[in-house]
């Protein structure tokens, strides 16, 4: 028969607890369940804990004004809508920029990135346009040939 615990029974009793007050209405009960599980988990390193705790805290003491500024996303957020607001234009150039190389003779060139991040210049590198471009290419359900440039 497996032996608990004495501070495994505690830890039981207090999500059941903050479990319990969440399920009756108390919103603010969730960020407790989660530090009590970040907390406990052994398989997260004990700097992503603390960086997650003390978010978490941040917010609920009101020192972040938003989530997304309690966990540092905000500006994630705008690259997010930048990207999506450049994906088709993007897309398009790429798309013209493979048509100019076939017509030289080299349609798998890798430049092709490199060269419409340079003929755009939206502060980004040929990578960013790259993952921009198959991710496009891909809500657009368009197959991704064997003989393309596959992203890493």
């Amino acid at each position: 028969m497996k032996q608990i615990k004495e501070s495994e029974l505690t830890r039981k009793f207090w999500i059941e607890k903050i479990s319990n007050s969440f399920e009756a209405g108390d919103l603010s009960a969730l960020f407790s369940i989660l530090v009590a599980a970040i907390s406990s988990d052994p398989d997260i390193p004990e700097s992503i804990k603390r960086k997650i705790i003390s978010a978490i805290f941040d917010y609920e003491k009101g020192e972040a004004k938003t989530l997304d500024k309690a966990f540092g996303l905000e500006k994630y957020k705008v690259n997010i809508r930048r990207d999506r607001i450049y994906s088709g234009m993007i897309y398009s150039a790429v798309n013209k920029e493979r048509d100019r190389l076939k017509k030289t003779g080299n349609p798998l060139k890798e430049d092709v990135f490199e060269n419409v991040a340079e003929e755009l210049n939206l502060d980004m590198k040929g990578s960013k346009i790259r993952d921009i471009y198959y991710m496009e290419k891909a809500i657009l359900g368009e197959h991704v040939s064997e003989f393309e440039v596959i992203p890493d």
